[in-house]
């Protein structure tokens, strides 16, 4: 995980964390301790079983139990829930934003965005960027980038010289243009999305 995320979460007061935790739990952390700070600052109460439905995951050790999750499901109206974290998410972020605590936001997104966590459902429904791809994807991109640009070459060539003939080559030319296009898709989102 990126050294800016405890850089960054020192100048917002959390509470202290444990240092066993794997940067997940770390980047967990800072969104819970984000939530619960906005609840208190807009009078919004959380109970328990709401403070822990925020660490849930199905993948990961650090979850909540079942008993907690049955009284979750049994007494508690998701779809409220949901709406109701997305929106401290929203106004926190909103204000952590003008504070210039936008890369910690990122860090911590950055970090959890190939785990399944239940946090990242609001975090998505409150419009927050930073679970797509992150610069060190982008660079995974580029040699298909560059292989889509040979076979593109090669489309031009081929129209150009009338030699596109075997099947095999159809099929490289083919699918390097939809390379090309998918990977220029995704850098212009990602360009976009890092305004």
């Amino acid at each position: 995980m990126s050294e800016i995320l405890p850089k960054a979460m020192g100048r917002i007061r959390i509470p202290k964390m444990s240092p066993q935790l794997q940067p997940a739990e770390l980047a967990v952390q800072f969104l819970v301790s984000r939530i619960e700070e906005q609840a208190a600052r807009d009078g919004v109460p959380l109970s328990d079983v709401e403070r822990q439905m925020l660490y849930h995951s199905e993948s990961s050790e650090q979850t909540v139990d079942a008993t907690t999750t049955k009284k979750f499901e049994s007494e508690y109206d998701s779809d409220a829930y949901e709406t109701k974290i997305a929106r401290l998410l929203r106004n926190v972020y909103k204000r952590d934003a003008k504070l210039g605590q936008k890369r910690a936001w990122r860090d911590a997104l950055k970090t959890l965005r190939r785990e399944d966590r239940y946090v990242l459902v609001m975090v998505q429904q409150a419009g927050i960027k930073g679970l797509e791809l992150g610069s060190s994807d982008r660079k995974a991109v580029l040699p298909l980038m560059i292989f889509a640009v040979i076979g593109f070459i090669m489309i031009l060539a081929a129209f150009r010289l009338n030699w596109i003939q075997g099947y095999l080559l159809q099929g490289v030319v083919f699918f390097s243009f939809i390379a090309l296009l998918w990977g220029l898709g995704e850098l212009i989102g990602q360009l976009r999305s890092d305004k």
